[in-house]
């Protein structure tokens, strides 16, 4: 008969030797098989509560799905290949121009194609297939990161992710908001917004800096993710 690891946390209460055993059974897992206990380990993910993100729709440091962040518009249409179907949109945002990725089965109930993300490069600059590509964004709720969150994402259960979180926008930057995390991943921005309020930031709470430059950590109920921007050098 085994004891049931169910049971040893169920059981555990930190005194001496509970973690005296605990640590033991860790070192004869690190010398035996330490991938077992690994940060991106089955274990470490059913223990989180992790959602599996099939590769086509994972948000990285990377990039999103195929499409890596510094490779080329060429590398980036043949990695993608016949799945997808582009559009340039040479107004995105101000000084940015873009091109549309659009992809079939991504906008259900509804059929036909919807954008997957947007491949942004600087407005007046000529896009070739030898351009790089260093800024990628997408608001379709499909999209991820490992830990699940991404556009439409609650705030409250983002910080349950990535922990304290600080929003800001800067009113010479088009007063764009933007939210990052304690544990935020590496290059990833993401910009916010909240159904009922014209910020998902409470600038009005003490502790807030206003001004040019405006910074809360406090945010309203329904303040959510509305875009996720990978960035390697910026346009």
């Amino acid at each position: 008969m085994t004891i049931s690891l169910v049971d040893v946390a169920k059981y555990y209460s930190g005194v001496n030797h509970q973690k005296q055993a605990l640590l033991r059974l860790q070192q004869q897992i690190d010398s035996t098989n330490s991938a077992l206990l690994a940060d991106d380990s089955e274990f470490a993910r059913l223990w989180r509560n992790q959602v599996v993100v099939n590769s086509d729709f994972l948000i990285t440091s990377d990039g999103i799905g195929p499409a890596k962040i510094g490779d080329t518009y060429g590398q980036i249409k043949q990695a993608l290949g016949a799945d997808y179907s582009f559009i340039d949109e040479p107004s995105f945002m101000v000084d940015l121009s873009a091109i549309a990725v659009l992809r079939e089965g991504i906008s259900a109930p509804f059929g036909g194609q919807a954008v997957a993300f947007y491949l942004v490069y600087n407005e007046g600059d000529p896009l070739t297939d030898s351009t790089p590509i260093n800024l990628i964004v997408t608001s379709n709720p499909n999209y991820q990161t490992a830990e699940g969150t991404g556009p439409g994402t609650l705030l409250a259960n983002a910080v349950r992710d990535y922990g304290k979180i600080t929003l800001g926008f800067n009113t010479q930057a088009e007063s764009r908001e933007f939210a990052s995390f304690e544990r935020g991943p590496a290059r990833l921005d993401f910009r916010t917004e909240a159904l009922t309020h014209g910020f998902a930031g409470d600038y009005s709470v003490p502790d807030a800096i206003r001004g040019e430059f405006n910074q809360t950590s406090a945010f309203f109920e329904n303040a959510s993710i509305s875009q996720v921007w990978v960035r390697g050098d910026r346009p």
